[in-house]
């Protein structure tokens, strides 16, 4: 049995600063298009790709006027609820003229659009991350073969950490708890410090945060350089069987600069704090580039063959069958080994 293509939950579209006042972005999200505006004084809005009036496509020319999108075909206006303000030809608007608006949160710089298979109202919100002392965002987009229950998945399965991505003395420090639509586990790991120039190890703890199976938020602390960083990873399904998986992060100052680099020392606050944040990304696109090339050519096994050492993958597949519109057929079986 395959994965239902969609489940239900807040998807990423794209970061604030991408959103300019007065522009119009297009992405795509559960097989169709979604169309982003914000307007002159910062509201954002984000709607279903066609015109009410003929159809016309309005990712594809509209433009942003003040406080209203205006469709390049015929001139149509609409405000950020999708209401159809003005038309060219002066007379009454048309009362079925609105556009079909979508669920959309702006929040620590990112826009998160809601997705229900039966237009569902969501039932859970993610929380807001407090960015203070951070540096700016930072941001890659794989578009890939793929699946968010399979990518979250990642944030239990243990096993490939030393395997795949090579790390040692790998070990969860928390257990796996699940809360409704959140799910945080805590590990630690120990890995080289190689992408900082130095030849010795480093043990970074990590607390990951699953809200739903598309916005992952993981804490990250490096207690060898003081070093915290905020990272996420934004599992968006585009067609059946298609992500556009975003990975992002942000890095506070690190405490002990100079047990990075001496040099370290002598920038300031927050040069240096976007210093780290390019390293550590050139670091974090390193190992997630890894898991996409397997990610690209794997099958979601309903039964998998899990033994002692794999994480609680089991525990992490039952809590994900809440997110589709109909349970999945016996989802949970020979899925007892944590």
């Amino acid at each position: 049995m395959s994965l239902p293509p969609f489940p239900d939950g807040w998807y990423f579209l794209a970061r604030s600063d991408e959103l300019k006042a007065e522009r119009v972005l297009t992405r795509r999200l559960a097989g169709e298009d979604v169309v982003l505006f914000r307007t002159r004084t910062g509201s954002a809005a984000a709607v279903r790709p066609y015109c009410p009036h003929l159809g016309a496509h309005l990712g594809h020319g509209s433009k942003v006027e003040g406080e209203e999108l205006r469709c390049a075909m015929h001139g149509f206006c609409f405000d950020t609820s999708g209401q159809c303000t003005r038309t060219p030809y002066q007379k009454r608007t048309p009362p079925k003229a609105k556009l079909a608006p979508h669920l959309l949160r702006e929040m620590h710089g990112v826009l998160l659009v809601w997705h229900s298979s039966d237009a569902r109202a969501p039932s859970w919100e993610v929380p807001n991350v407090n960015i203070d002392g951070f540096s700016s965002l930072r941001s890659t987009t794989y578009e890939m073969n793929g699946h968010p229950q399979e990518t979250t998945e990642n944030s239990v399965d243990l096993g490939h950490l030393g395997t795949l991505h090579a790390f040692f003395d790998v070990e969860m420090t928390s257990p796996l708890v699940t809360e409704g639509a959140h799910l945080s586990a805590s590990f630690a790991f120990s890995r080289s410090a190689g992408f900082f120039g130095r030849r010795d190890a480093l043990r970074a703890f990590y607390t990951a945060h699953a809200y739903g199976l598309g916005y992952s938020f993981v804490e990250v602390e490096v207690p060898m350089f003081g070093l915290r960083t905020q990272q996420y990873v934004f599992a968006t399904p585009t067609d059946p069987g298609r992500l556009a998986l975003t990975i992002a992060m942000r890095a506070a100052t690190p405490a002990l600069a100079g047990a990075i680099n001496p040099l370290f020392r002598l920038l300031p606050s927050r040069p240096l704090r976007e210093l780290v944040s390019t390293l550590i990304m050139f670091g974090y696109e390193n190992e997630v580039g890894r898991d996409v090339a397997v990610w690209n050519h794997k099958k979601y096994l309903e039964s998998p063959a899990l033994a002692d050492g794999d994480g609680p993958i089991g525990r992490y597949r039952r809590w994900a069958k809440q997110f589709y519109g109909s349970p999945l057929r016996n989802e949970s079986r020979d899925l007892d080994v944590a």
